[in-house]
């Protein structure tokens, strides 16, 4: 099982053009939001999830899910 997550849609779905506009007017890390995009991140910071929670309008599981497949 793997966790993934639907950031990248979620950004395009709000209009963004890039996660580096995304995190920019959101005044959140880029480099952490590119690492979780791309699900490179070996951790994940709580003051993040809460973060991109506020930026989506959303809840954790709306970010997250885990992929039962792989």
């Amino acid at each position: 099982m793997e966790l993934h997550n639907n950031i990248k849609i979620l950004i395009i779905q709000q209009g963004y053009k890039s996660v580096q506009e995304f995190a920019k007017k959101n005044g959140i890390s880029y480099y952490m939001v590119r690492k979780l995009a791309n699900n490179e991140a070996n951790g994940i910071d709580i003051n993040l999830l809460v973060d991109l929670c506020r930026a989506f309008n959303c809840e954790i599981g709306d970010i997250f899910f885990i992929n039962k497949a792989s």
